[in-house]
């Protein structure tokens, strides 16, 4: 590993979570001048965000989409109800579709990964002595050539080659949720309706398999309770409408 992740670095201290330390989560990649330096993979950096602000909101806005290019943008919160404009932290990426490229046809998912960790970096979610360079914002091999300068806005963004599809095709304006399946807690909640929370089943073995939440929380809210704040399976969908189904009790008895 590369020396320098041993020095101090003030933007780790800043962003210092107990009992998690970002260094065990490193690896060493090839870099340029053909030695190996230190990288975070962008799924512990998400991590890490999530330990220092877990009230915090993760935004993908999905800057222009066509069949053959994307330009993602992501904003970091320190907390989900902060305005628009009080960002932590932004990023944006843009990539092509490569049929020989090592993301294939998932150019989309390419972007919004490179934007997410771009972002990351810019508040503090990385290592000193880093590896710099477009290897260290993306989980996938990308090429220089591949990216947006982020000091550059994305209305500026270089056109695209003359055989993309004209973008009337794909709104602009589309939220990377629309394009993308929900792969969040947060991101299932956004946008899910009171009926649609209600009608949730069940998904794992017990008593309670194959019951709607409105009906758990007929026979004891405190199960509903449970699964919002407790229940720690895969089904992240059934967390989204317990939480959603408590927060409209709550706002019920409130009124």
């Amino acid at each position: 590993m590369d020396n320098n992740t041993n020095k101090p670095n003030a933007l780790e201290r800043v962003n210092q979570v107990e009992g998690f330390d970002p260094k065990d989560y490193a690896t060493n990649t090839p870099n340029d001048l053909g030695a190996t330096s230190v990288y975070l993979d962008a799924k512990v950096r998400t991590a890490w965000f999530w330990l220092k602000h877990p009230t915090g909101h993760i935004v993908k806005h999905l800057v222009s989409y066509t069949e053959t290019v994307a330009v993602v943008e992501v904003r970091l919160y320190t907390d989900r109800e902060d305005l628009e404009k009080s960002y932590l932290a932004n990023g944006f990426a843009q990539r092509f579709l490569e049929p020989n490229c090592s993301y294939g046809d998932r150019f989309l998912e390419s972007a919004e990964t490179a934007a997410l960790a771009r972002a990351l970096s810019a508040a503090g979610f990385n290592l000193a002595g880093e590896q710099s360079g477009e290897s260290s914002f993306s989980d996938v091999p990308l090429t220089l050539a591949q990216t947006v300068d982020e000091s550059v806005p994305p209305t500026e963004v270089s056109t695209p080659p003359p055989t993309v599809v004209s973008q009337q095709k794909q709104p602009q304006q589309q939220t990377l949720q629309q394009i993308l399946p929900p792969i969040t807690v947060e991101e299932f909640m956004t946008g899910m309706t009171l009926e649609e929370a209600k009608n949730c089943k069940v998904s794992f073995k017990g008593s309670h398999n194959g019951k709607t939440l409105a009906q758990m929380a007929l026979e004891d809210m405190r199960d509903v309770e449970w699964i919002a704040t407790t229940y720690s399976g895969k089904d992240l969908k059934l967390v989204a409408a317990a939480r959603v189904l408590i927060a409209a009790a709550q706002q019920q008895m409130a009124g």
